[in-house]
């Protein structure tokens, strides 16, 4: 909806951490805004599907913070409380049903985006999924969520349907399986057709990008990333997938049937390739960069979303 980039980070005096979120246009690499979380380390951040809601997480407290996001305005909400924030990093999406906005919550809710309240549990009434916290992804017109269970080996995949049903938000689990290796990434498609999860795995690595069919679950393909370090996924409005590799700092730009379309290489004696997005149009794309050296020197590059073959 508009060109910005939301980044959090959280900077350690020795004695308090002082967090922020700044805001930049990702045309002209431009900071536009910083907004301060003075003695608060923030996690996970989601968007609206209109712009108009970001939801940060602020681990120190516990709780989801809202933003509302009008123009170039963004106006600082009541903090949410109540939820369940079982690992502190709770990832979280947002999308819509049946005209209500909600939240997904990586640790098994399903939250009001007007005020936080839980409208409902995780519900896994055929036990097909261990009941655990993880990454979360959605579906654009919220018809299911996708559950990644947070894992340093082989883990858990879920699909959730949601539905609303007379004003009741019901989630229930239709399927869940085992994949292999360490649970990294997941993401749905703009298409909502597809789910793209990614693992780090070495002893494995032709099976660590995987595509399945949102509605049955049932294997499309996979990808040989040989991902080594801990990586992050994001799909773009075509279908291309972009996926990051933090020991290789390299992002790799896949196409829907995960045939490679390019790449981006980062020095990696310096630098840890953590994050890479593709903006809503699909003409830039970004990369977070932390130093090898420091764990305080973050920089942030963008660039045309077109990797170099």
């Amino acid at each position: 909806v508009r060109p910005f980039l939301y980044a959090s980070h959280a900077t350690f005096d020795g004695t308090m951490f002082t967090g922020s979120l700044s805001v930049h246009n990702v045309y002209t690499g431009e900071t536009v805004d910083t907004l301060p979380f003075s003695g608060k380390t923030l996690g996970s951040l989601a968007i609206s599907q209109d712009g108009s809601l970001l939801v940060v997480n602020n681990t120190t407290d516990g709780t989801l913070v809202p933003i509302a996001l009008q123009g170039s305005s963004r106006v600082v909400g009541t903090a949410w409380t109540g939820m369940r924030l079982d690992n502190g990093a709770t990832d979280i999406a947002l999308t819509q049903v049946a005209g209500t906005d909600i939240v997904v919550s990586g640790d098994r809710q399903v939250l009001s985006a007007t005020d936080g309240t839980v409208l409902a549990e995780l519900d896994d009434p055929a036990q097909l999924f261990v009941l655990a916290s993880g990454r979360i992804a959605a579906a654009a017109d919220g018809s299911a969520a996708f559950l990644m269970s947070e894992s340093a080996g082989n883990h858990r995949l879920a699909r959730i349907k949601l539905t609303n049903i007379n004003g009741m938000l019901h989630a229930v689990v239709t399927h869940g399986f085992n994949e292999t290796g360490d649970a990294a990434a997941i993401a749905v498609s703009p298409d909502g057709t597809r789910v793209i999860s990614l693992s780090a795995t070495s002893a494995s690595p032709s099976d660590s990008l995987r595509a399945y069919d949102a509605a049955t679950m049932t294997l499309l393909g996979n990808g040989a990333t040989g991902l080594g370090g801990a990586g992050s996924l994001d799909v773009a409005i075509n279908g291309d997938i972009y996926v990051t590799d933090s020991l290789a700092s390299r992002l790799t730009q896949y196409s829907a049937a995960l045939t490679e379309l390019g790449h981006r290489d980062f020095n990696s004696a310096l630098n840890s390739l953590y994050y890479g997005r593709v903006s809503g149009d699909q003409l830039r794309a970004g990369a977070e960069l932390k130093s090898r050296c420091g764990v305080e020197d973050v920089r942030l590059q963008l660039f045309a979303a077109s990797l170099p073959p």
